[in-house]
């Protein structure tokens, strides 16, 4: 059993679950529940590190997983009054909190960054395709499975969005 950590989602285009393992780039599997999903990336898994080791190519350890719960969900962040009164006027424009604004900017921008790293990594394999001997099909990775999460919506002010990021004030 491997300890890289697995990452699943659904895919309407594949009509079942796509796996990630984010350490291993281009490490995917399919399957038509979680589980076989969750099964055949243990799989490629064992393909991707026996291919790499052919290649003499280094083989990153697995990550640790992230400790979601060791982070508050807020910090303080200073900004020069003048881009704190325009996001605010922005943020009135809109129909939502400062914090709310803040956070869907933040949000947008860091999911583009990691779309643009995603298909940076991948069109780097996608070239390196053209050489790929049958021990290293499996590895490979189809852009049009890669489904990014949906966009963000801003939403009008409520009760819900309490404990945002950034003060309105």
């Amino acid at each position: 059993m491997t300890r890289y950590p697995i990452e699943v989602f659904w895919s309407d285009e594949d009509d079942g679950f796509i796996a990630v393992v984010p350490d291993l780039a281009g490490c995917t599997a399919w399957g038509k529940t979680e589980v076989d999903a969750i099964r055949e990336a243990h799989d490629a898994i064992a393909s991707w590190i026996e291919a790499a080791a052919s290649m003499k190519r280094a083989i990153p350890p697995p990550s640790r997983p992230a400790d979601e719960m060791a982070y508050s969900g807020k910090f303080l962040m200073r900004v020069h009054r003048r881009l704190h009164a325009e996001m605010a006027k922005a943020a009135r424009t809109q129909g939502v909190s400062l914090n709310q604004y803040v956070l869907y900017l933040l949000t947008e921008r860091h999911v583009q960054g990691r779309k643009a790293a995603w298909n940076e990594r991948h069109v780097t394999e996608f070239t390196a395709r053209r050489t790929a001997t049958p021990a290293t099909l499996r590895l490979q990775c189809d852009a049009a499975t890669f489904r990014p999460p949906r966009r963000l919506q801003l939403v009008p002010n409520s009760r819900r969005a309490r404990g945002s990021a950034v003060s309105d004030r």
